[in-house]
């Protein structure tokens, strides 16, 4: 007759037997778990903590850049600036500049530290987030700092957002006195090139103005010439003709001015008709020797014509109002000249507001702090209770795998140790077998 051990493992480990090896192994399962809720516990009490100080920005309102935008300098809205300042705190130039400085400034936060490894820690430690416009109505940045005890995060924080819209209010102050700077330039090139156009146009309309009073000149001075040498000319043929005619005077013996019936008279002849005849002119000799003598010394000692025409003198009188021309004398000793420059003055308006903005257009808030950072009590990291907790479970699910291996490991040495056993007891049922064979 066979005689058959079950193994163990034959018929499979059922849920129950699994459960009653787990509940016998309750103090390694217990051991383990709080071993490593132990090392969780001291993991989160020894860790150090970190504070997280938190600030929020806000657009200013609309009637703070109202001035620049009336301006037409600059187009800057309030979400436009909130997005330049959140792009500004993110960047690393701002946020190395700050550092510096609040290093200069608070020299023992930096003892024993590598300042290039203090900036990245402080530098991965800030976080800045925009809100989504499409969830939120008003846009807003929030700016978070993570630092750990006994450093000044709420105080660090609040100054580089402080520093950071300073920054941003003076780079935008300056581009705006750039713009102006620039456009004063182009206003100052365009009055200047109207004043110089202006010169030249004064100084044509002067010289064309002397030119033509120098040409009026010389016609007078010719005309005078002329006229002065038509005199001579005329005083001469009258000297000739009161010399020819004094010599038929002298002929005819007449002394003193006669007519031609008194000169009748003088011929003594009783049988000549008498009669007179009038002429428009009588002839020169009818006035005598003496006349026309007397006449002819007159026009020879003569030292100027120029009262025996009355034109004469109308052009010494031209030529004396032609000595200073007072239009171009006015042109010459104007003052002012911007206030002669017609096309100039839309340039005079434009640099004179230009002026005016320079002196009084300055942006100083650009993005308001609705909430500034504030001292943390509680640290956000690290979590204790989590830790502890998370620390529990992982030793209860370690333990219960430890126990359930040190379970299979226990049932595969029961079931090595069973097959020892039943290795010798094979021959024997064999030859019990064959004795049975033969006695049939």
């Amino acid at each position: 007759m066979e005689h058959y051990t079950p193994s163990p493992l034959a018929d499979g480990v059922g849920t129950a037997q699994i459960i009653r090896a787990l509940w016998g192994q309750r103090i390694l399962v217990a051991f383990v778990a709080v071993a490593i809720a132990g090392l969780a516990l001291a993991y989160a009490m020894l860790v150090q903590p970190v504070f997280r100080a938190t600030t929020v920005l806000q657009p200013v309102s609309i009637a703070q850049l109202e001035a620049l935008g009336r301006s037409g300098l600059y187009d800057l809205t309030p979400s436009s600036a909130l997005s330049r300042i959140a792009s500004a705190l993110d960047s690393y130039e701002a946020r190395s500049g700050y550092f510096k400085e609040w290093v200069a400034s608070h020299p023992s936060s930096a003892d024993n530290q590598d300042i290039d490894k203090m900036f990245l820690k402080y530098d991965k430690a800030l976080d800045v987030t925009v809100s989504d416009v499409a969830k939120s109505p008003r846009p807003q940045v929030v700016v978070a700092f993570d630092y750990a005890n006994g450093v000044a995060g709420a105080d660090y924080l609040n100054g580089y957002v402080n520093y950071v819209l300073d920054r941003e209010a003076a780079a935008i102050n300056r581009e705006i006195k750039s713009i102006i700077a620039e456009r004063v330039k182009e206003a100052e090139l365009a009055l200047g090139t109207a004043r110089a156009a202006y010169q030249v146009s004064k100084a044509s309309r002067i010289a064309q103005l002397r030119e033509n009073d120098d040409i009026r000149r010389a016609q007078l001075n010719d005309e005078l010439k002329a006229l002065r040498q038509q005199l001579k000319i005329a005083r001469q043929d009258r000297i000739a003709l009161l010399a020819e005619a004094e010599g038929i005077a002298r002929s005819l013996g007449i002394q003193k001015l006669v007519t031609p019936s008194s000169l009748a008279q003088l011929s003594g002849s009783g049988n000549v008709i008498r009669a007179e005849l009038n002429y428009n002119q009588n002839p020169l000799y009818f006035m005598g020797v003496e006349a026309l003598q007397a006449e002819r010394n007159a026009l020879a000692s003569r030292k100027s014509d120029d009262f025996t025409e009355p034109r004469i003198a109308q052009i010494v009188k031209e030529l004396a109002m032609l000595s200073s021309n007072r239009e171009a004398q006015a042109i010459a000793e104007r003052v002012d000249a911007d206030l002669f420059i017609a096309d100039a003055e839309a340039s005079r308006r434009e640099l004179a507001r230009l002026q005016a903005l320079e002196k009084s257009i300055e942006i100083g808030v650009i993005a308001k702090v609705d909430r500034p950072a504030f001292v943390s009590d509680e640290p956000v990291k690290p979590n204790r209770f989590a830790i502890i907790t998370m620390g529990v479970i992982f030793g209860v699910v370690i333990g219960l795998l430890v126990a359930l291996v040190r379970f299979f490991m226990m049932q595969a040495s029961r079931v090595g140790q069973s097959g020892l056993l039943r290795a010798p007891a094979a021959p024997l049922v064999q030859a019990t077998s064959g004795a049975a064979l033969l006695r049939d």
